[in-house]
């Protein structure tokens, strides 16, 4: 049976997207990732945790960083074995203080909570290099950095390796009973192949709640597979092959092997009712 569009599910006009990060001067690398889609609060305590960056030190990367963004205030907390404490970069004034680790309490999923009674121990400015901040600290020159897109086939065991923050959205998603009851009950095996770049952020947003209904789906013949695209979506053959050229997340949905249906970009925002609507739409058609 060759392929269905449904209006619900009709690509929108192909819009490009443009092969480029967000603008990462200091203000715009605070403000960059929106993953959590959480407006501003106002509390300049509480630091959301981000991702898709790296700490080096000498020019060395350094491991197991953490980086948190406080809402309110727009600065970023970087946290790293190598430093003593944690680090708060401040865009205004560009000034860097260091707290105590103790200063600073976990909350819920991805949140810190800065202490109200906290005090810097230490405190200077950083410097803005090729738009990210460099700081120097103990004699030893500290940088941020984007890291390279994710590319190519992978799993959401590797996606999560690649930036930790998206698994932690995915615990904050839970989807709708009346949307995921229907699919437990599909017989035929269900390919769900998700194309995604990691440096986009409808992408950070959509495709941690995909990995919570992969995880509720366990056990079922429907299975996911991801597909991490380059800044210029073009240069990569699979993606050509399919024709994207925006609307990210782009699903392509099997069914016993055959293409049936496409659900792309904003449809992502409830992925439990998007793919069972599209197996619905395709099952009505047969």
């Amino acid at each position: 049976m060759a392929a269905l569009r449904s209006p619900r599910f009709q690509p929108s006009p192909k819009t490009t997207i443009p092969a480029l990060l967000p603008c990462l001067l200091m203000a715009g690398l605070l403000a960059a990732t929106s993953a959590f889609a959480q407006p501003p609060k106002a509390d300049p305590n509480e630091f959301v945790e981000i991702g898709g960056y790296v700490l080096s030190r000498d020019g060395k990367p350094v491991p197991d960083v953490r980086f948190f963004r406080s809402a309110a205030a727009g600065s970023v907390l970087v946290a790293a074995a190598p430093i003593e404490g944690v680090v708060e970069l401040v865009p205004r004034g560009r000034s860097m203080r260091i707290y105590p680790s103790s200063d600073f309490v976990p909350g819920d999923e991805g949140i810190w909570n800065r202490k109200p009674s906290a005090q810097p121990t230490k405190s200077g400015d950083f410097e803005i290099v090729g738009q990210l901040p460099r700081f120097q600290h103990d004699g030893a020159a500290y940088s941020m950095s984007i890291k390279p897109p994710l590319l190519g086939p992978t799993t959401q065991k590797d996606i999560v390796a690649y930036d930790p923050t998206w698994g932690t959205r995915a615990k904050l998603y839970e989807p709708f009973a009346q949307h995921l009851n229907p699919l437990f009950q599909v017989e035929e095996p269900v390919v769900v192949k998700v194309f995604f770049g990691s440096w986009c952020n409808h992408c950070q947003d959509m495709v941690p709640k995909i990995f919570k209904l992969e995880q509720q789906l366990v056990g079922t013949p429907i299975r996911f597979e991801y597909h991490g695209l380059p800044l210029d979506i073009q240069k990569d053959e699979l993606a050509k092959q399919f024709e994207i050229s925006g609307q990210l997340p782009f699903g392509v949905i099997y069914v016993d092997g055959e293409e049936k249906q496409r659900v792309q970009g904003l449809s992502w925002r409830f992925p439990d009712m998007a793919l069972n609507q599209a197996l619905a739409v395709a099952r009505s058609a047969d």
